[in-house]
């Protein structure tokens, strides 16, 4: 099924590049009503105090698995939309991506931010595997 790609404004550009070994940390940085959920690459937006809107951020599966490959931002979201249930329509909805450095958990950091943002939320990304940046002896 085909999903509203989304409204996204990317910072500095969405043709800035980057090796996904770069990013350990995801930072979802909103405002305090958008409650927001991290698996396997989907961020399900939720409100708070419960009401019936949902929201889906859908990453794309071959940047959260880890690599060495190089991304541009404007390659790594498949969508971002919101639905009001019980209705099945799907709304496009977005935001804006950018990769920043947090001092707060000292990562490097995919930040997924939407309007009015005031409050920081974090996931961890799926790491190199053990050894990968090991030099032999």
């Amino acid at each position: 099924m085909t999903h509203p790609h989304g409204i996204i404004t990317y910072v500095p550009s969405g043709q800035l590049n980057l090796p996904r070994s770069y990013l350990t940390m995801l930072k979802v940085h909103t405002n305090h009503v958008n409650v927001p959920d991290y698996n396997d690459g989907v961020i399900t937006w939720t409100h708070s105090p419960p009401d019936s809107v949902i929201g889906y951020t859908k990453l794309k599966d071959n940047f959260v698995t880890w690599s060495s490959n190089v991304y541009s931002l404007d390659y790594m979201v498949e969508y971002w939309y919101y639905k009001i249930l019980p209705s099945p329509t799907e709304y496009e909805w977005g935001g804006e991506l950018s990769i920043a450095w947090d001092q707060t958990v000292q990562r490097m950091c995919l930040v997924v931010a939407t309007t009015s943002a005031d409050t920081d939320y974090y996931f961890g990304l799926p790491p190199a595997p053990p050894y990968y940046w090991a030099h032999p002896v």
